[in-house]
């Protein structure tokens, strides 16, 4: 019983000192990116996406609240509506690509720090 237990605390412990968590993942630092609500450093949005014109319609789906569950803040994802297409709450460390007709996904940009996080070990 001695031996199941030292080896569970290992394993958690290994997990915790090689496994790597997003930038900014506890959303307690924000930036100023030009909009009438910030963004969670290191994250981006619909409202930031590769579309300069889709861009300037699409809605808020994100806020920062202080309803977090450890530390000071926490991101709340909102479903926002425009033109009757519903834009679910996203926030991502990656790109968005946004069309005025509703289609969107995220994406990896490797050439460009902002839209990317490099993974080194196993994600938490």
């Amino acid at each position: 019983m001695k031996n199941l237990f030292l080896t569970i605390i290992a394993f958690v412990i290994g997990i915790a000192v090689f496994a790597q968590q997003p930038e900014n993942a506890g959303f307690e630092l924000w930036e100023d990116v030009g909009l009438a609500t910030d963004e969670p450093v290191d994250w981006s949005s619909i409202k930031t996406s590769d579309n300069s014109i889709a861009n300037s319609f699409a809605p808020y789906v994100w806020d920062q609240s202080t309803d977090a569950h450890s530390g000071t803040y926490s991101v709340q994802l909102i479903n926002g509506s425009v033109l009757g297409i519903v834009a679910a709450g996203t926030v991502t460390n990656g790109r968005i690509h946004a069309e005025l007709s509703g289609v969107g996904w995220a994406y990896t940009d490797p050439a460009d720090a902002r839209w990317n996080t490099p993974l080194t070990v196993k994600p938490d």
